[in-house]
């Protein structure tokens, strides 16, 4: 139960910072398009996305490290690893690679940044269209673990005897219910 529901949790902490993402990016592209430096444009965005989203906010919290990074003379593409490594969201991870050999060879950054956030947005888009095409899947398997229990919990009510290989084949059963709904979740979980 504990482990299912961090799991569920970490994505769904993933799928909230890939979206605030996002914003970071378009919020990077006006300000590098209007001339300033990376770390300026940084500090401009951190201020986008506090007023957007609050001081709680986990992309907040994370260019705040970022800054704090910066400060205490990391180098931005260091602080965007580490970032890429803390969220464990393959697109970030992606971002800072390329981030990488981008700003040490010269290139046109705010092309790179303006193509991840569009794919970022296209990712987003089919993610939501496969979470609205499974959900009625999600809530037929949600309805299939607790039926089991309510049958099990019936069987007792009616008479049968509470002998060992009674309740043991009760626990089998169980068991087996459980390992089929873990089953049914890793099968909704579509990565894209």
């Amino acid at each position: 139960g504990i482990k299912i529901n961090e799991f569920r949790l970490l994505h769904k902490r993933q799928d909230v910072l890939l979206i605030q993402f996002k914003d970071l990016l378009e919020a990077l592209c006006t300000s590098l398009g209007s001339g300033k430096n990376t770390v300026d444009a940084f500090l401009d965005s951190y201020q986008d996305l506090r007023n957007q989203f609050g001081d709680n906010a986990y992309i907040v919290q994370e260019v705040a490290i970022i800054l704090t990074g910066l400060k205490n003379n990391y180098t931005i593409e260091q602080m965007l690893n580490d970032f890429a490594e803390r969220s464990q969201i393959e697109d970030i991870q992606s971002f800072a690679d390329v981030f990488e050999v981008i700003n040490r060879l010269g290139g046109n950054i705010v092309q790179v940044i303006d193509e991840t956030r569009n794919i970022i947005i296209d990712k987003v888009n089919i993610q939501l269209e496969i979470s609205t095409l499974i959900s009625g899947k999600k809530n037929e398997l949600n309805i299939m673990i607790v039926l089991p229990f309510v049958v099990v919990s019936q069987v007792g009510s009616f008479g049968e005897s509470a002998s060992m290989i009674g309740i043991i084949s009760r626990i089998v059963a169980l068991l087996m219910f459980a390992g089929a709904y873990a089953l049914g979740q890793k099968m909704i979980r579509i990565k894209i």
